[in-house]
């Protein structure tokens, strides 16, 4: 699946837009009005290719652009510029490292060949690249290295020197091993520490029950097992709850008006 991230202001052209993509086969697209929007969906989602408005309201689309590259996982990532004046498509190129320039107005058939031409050049990137290196964490047990899929991953708990990884499927046990040395390991902006001595992935969290005014006890869909939250950290484990669900409803209504 390529991801498609379309920062434009205007509804009409992104309703273009995505009518001009409607038949492409595999591929997700996401909206975002403002850079603002953009920088908040491009946390939660892995972004293949970026089509930025240079004319947005607030932060323009060169300073959006220069905001992805100063992200490490976005340094090389695909940005296809959209303008409606004139401006040197080499000072972007060399400034901002884009792989592509359209200046508006343009034909459907010309901006078609264009996405064409990019998602190819993902194709032909994605297979030289191994996808088990940009997807999976590696966890180094006693007597093997286990590789675990992000998205798999529910929690870590700490208990005197070990510390245990539950995964959908799986315990994975680790022996003289910190919980932040698990978080650094990990290394997502969506697992963090809940408890001293648990760790949380908190796209996976399905319910939270108070407890108390100290306490309070997540659980997750794929295991029976739950785990404490802390007052100290609930307020950043409820910050990115609110973030991906605003977002994700933010992605559902935009869907809703472009049908």
């Amino acid at each position: 699946m390529t991801t498609i991230l379309i920062v434009e202001d205007s509804f009409q052209d992104r309703k273009l837009y995505s009518e001009a993509m409607s038949s492409l086969f595999q591929v997700e697209l996401l909206y975002a009005e403002s850079a603002e929007e953009a920088l908040k969906l491009m946390k939660i989602h892995k972004i293949d290719l970026f089509l930025l408005d240079v004319e947005l309201p607030g932060m323009d689309g060169f300073s959006l652009a220069a905001r992805i590259r100063n992200t490490a996982q976005y340094e090389l990532t695909l940005i296809l510029f959209i303008t409606g004046y004139s401006k040197n498509p080499l000072e972007a190129f060399r400034q901002y490292h884009c792989y592509d320039f359209i200046v508006k107005p343009f034909s459907i058939e010309e901006f078609k060949e264009k996405i064409a031409g990019l998602i190819e050049k993902l194709h032909r990137k994605k297979e030289r690249e191994s996808p088990i290196i940009r997807k999976l964490v590696a966890f180094e047990t006693e007597g093997e290295t286990i590789f675990v899929p992000i998205e798999e991953i529910l929690f870590a708990q700490v208990s005197r020197s070990r510390c245990e990884v539950q995964t959908k499927t799986h315990l994975i046990s680790l022996k003289k091993v910190a919980l932040q040395d698990v978080i650094e390991t990990v290394n997502d902006t969506f697992f963090v520490r809940c408890h001293k001595s648990f760790a949380v992935n908190v796209k996976q969290i399905a319910s939270i029950r108070r407890i108390n005014y100290r306490l309070s006890e997540l659980s997750f869909e794929h295991s029976e097992r739950k785990i404490d939250m802390s007052k100290l950290y609930q307020g950043n484990v409820e910050e990115l709850l609110s973030e991906l669900n605003q977002v994700e409803g933010e992605k559902q209504e935009k869907s809703n008006e472009l049908v």
